[in-house]
Order: structure tokens, then C-alpha cells, then sequence
């Protein structure tokens, strides 16, 4: 091994390793150890100080490590002094190849960079946590290809039991939320909603859903369900009493109006419309659209 009390200055020799000086021992040091050139150590290092150095290099550990340990401040965030500037740009590579990548260029811009089939995973293992991304900007998913359907999404799953063992969710159980709040002067309350729930059972290849919109109304802070569409495509518009959902196309429920289409004679619509109802300007009538006609359904009542 190599004992240093003191001082001990190594210059570059042709004599030495040509990358510089090379030890494959225990170097123990107290003081200050200067490299003129380059070292390369094989071994251990035991270090009571700060290293300074104009670039770091470690190469790629392609064995398994068992443990590592690191004390003090090398870890980020583990005490109040824990800071670490960079000069230039910052990157940290998973291989040298740069599949996985975490990198921050000179003019701040971060980039996570993932490899073919990999997964970028913030995970909270605490009920209730959140993790949050707080930008003055937008947050903007982009997939550039030639494929018509190959596209950006934001895909929300669930299931009962853990990661590790998932199990089939139940019938009306919560799928997936998305809020959307607003600051009134002392905290965030929701203004609308938007729900997904299991509207059945799941069995193999069949998992049913439900999406319910709900707003905000004025002098409140709860949200009201306004629109629901079931599984089979029917669509409820306002607030469905007593559990009940949909049980037509379309289901309107309230205690104001409903406003169908008007327009004059000359402005009724043309193509399919088997089953049409508007009300006529020009006649003062309701009429609807038969199998081939239009047909007044009676004056308003």
C-alpha cells in the first residue's frame, strides 16, 4: 500500500502507467494529494476531505454490486448543506450507449431519456401523496413517427390488491379522476370533474366502464354530476336520481326545458333523418320526420 502523512505530489513520467500514475493497493492519505497527469486506481480509497478535480470520470460497473454506502454529503438531500454545483452540463447514462439517460444541458433544460420498452416510474407508496409537477408553462406529451395511429396518450390504471399481485377490480369501483381546481383566495377547490368507474364486472377480455362529468355550481364547493355515459353508449344529461343511470340513448332529466332545433320550412335539414324533431317557424308547429316526410306533430301546447 501507499501511506501519505503530508503532502505528496505524483508528476507524469513516461515512466509511470501512460494514462498516469496506477495503483492497485490501499492508498491512505492525510493531507493533500496532487496529480499532475492521470490516476488510475485499482483498490480502495479512503479519503478524509474534499476531492477537486476539473472532470470526474467512472467507468461503467458491469458486475453486480451488492452494497453501496455513502456518507455525509455525497447523497443528494440528506442533510441541510447538501448542494452540488455544475458547471456545463450534467448527464448520467444507465450504459455507454445512451438508451437510459438523465441529463441537464448548460441552459437548464432536463432531459429523461428512456430506451426501447423502458418506463419512466414516479412512485408513492404513501395513501393520500401526491407528486407533483409545477411549471409556469404546459406540460406537453409529443410522439413524432409515420404511423397514422401510433400517438401520445395518458393512460390511468387500476386494480385491486398490490403491483406485484393485482386482482380484478369490482363492479362501480373508481378507475381514474381528473381534476380540475381553482385558487379562491385561501385554497384550490374543485371546479369540474371528470370520473371513470367499472360499469359492470370484469371477466376475461371485458372490462366494462362509465365516465361521469361533473361541475362546480355557483356557492358551493361540490361538484354535481351533468353528464354520465354508460358502457353500452347510452348518455344521461343532468343529475340522475336516486343511483339510477341512463336508460335510453339519450336521458334528460330536470324540471326546466328542453330546446330542440327550430328554423323555418325552408331551412329543414336534409339526409338521414328518420326520427327527427324540430319545431317549424313557418308553421307554428312541432313536426317530425317520418320514413320519407316530415309531419307535424301539433302546435305548441
Amino acid at each position: 500500500g501507499v501511506n501519505i502523512t503530508g503532502s505528496a505530489n505524483f508528476i507524469y513520467t513516461s515512466s509511470l502507467e501512460p494514462n498516469g500514475f496506477d495503483t492497485d493497493a490501499l492508498v491512505a492519505l492525510t493531507g493533500t494529494l496532487e496529480v499532475t497527469g492521470g490516476m488510475k486506481l485499482f483498490g480502495d480509497l479512503e479519503l478524509s476531505g474534499a476531492i477537486y478535480a476539473n472532470e470526474f470520470h467512472t467507468n461503467v460497473v458491469t458486475k453486480t454490486v451488492s452494497n453501496i454506502e455513502q456518507y455525509g454529503s455525497t447523497q443528494f438531500g440528506d442533510s441541510s448543506d447538501d448542494r452540488h454545483d455544475f458547471s456545463g452540463s450534467l448527464s448520467l447514462n444507465y450504459d455507454n450507449t445512451n438508451s437510459a439517460s438523465f441529463s441537464v444541458n448548460s441552459g437548464g433544460d432536463l432531459t429523461l431519456r428512456m430506451g426501447d420498452g423502458d418506463s419512466f416510474i414516479i412512485q408513492d407508496d404513501q395513501n393520500g401523496g401526491e407528486s407533483e409537477i409545477r411549471s409556469d408553462g404546459a406540460v406537453i406529451l409529443n410522439r413524432s413517427n409515420s404511423s397514422a395511429t401510433s400517438t401520445s396518450y395518458v393512460l390511468l390504471k387500476k386494480s385491486r390488491g398490490t403491483d406485484s399481485s393485482p386482482t380484478a377490480v369490482q363492479k362501480d369501483d373508481l378507475i381514474g379522476n381528473m381534476y380540475f381546481s381553482s385558487y379562491e383566495g385561501s385554497k384550490y377547490w374543485p371546479s369540474a370533474k371528470m370520473h371513470v368507474y367499472a360499469d359492470g364486472t370484469p371477466t376475461t377480455n371485458e372490462t366494462p366502464g362509465r365516465i361521469e362529468f361533473q361541475t362546480t355550481p355557483g356557492g358551493s364547493n361540490v361538484s354535481v354530476t351533468r353528464m354520465t355515459i354508460k358502457n353500452d353508449g347510452k348518455i344521461g344529461i343532468g343529475s340522475l336520481h336516486g343511483g339510477l343511470y341512463p336508460s335510453a340513448s339519450l336521458h334528460v332529466t330536470g324540471t326546466d326545458a328542453i330546446i330542440v332545433p327550430w328554423g323555418t320550412t325552408a331551412q329543414r335539414p336534409t339526409g338521414e333523418l328518420t326520427g327527427a324533431i324540430r319545431f317549424n317557424t313557418t308553421l307554428q308547429a312541432f313536426e317530425g320526420f317520418g320514413p320519407t316526410a316530415w309531419s307535424s306533430l301539433g302546435g305548441v301546447i
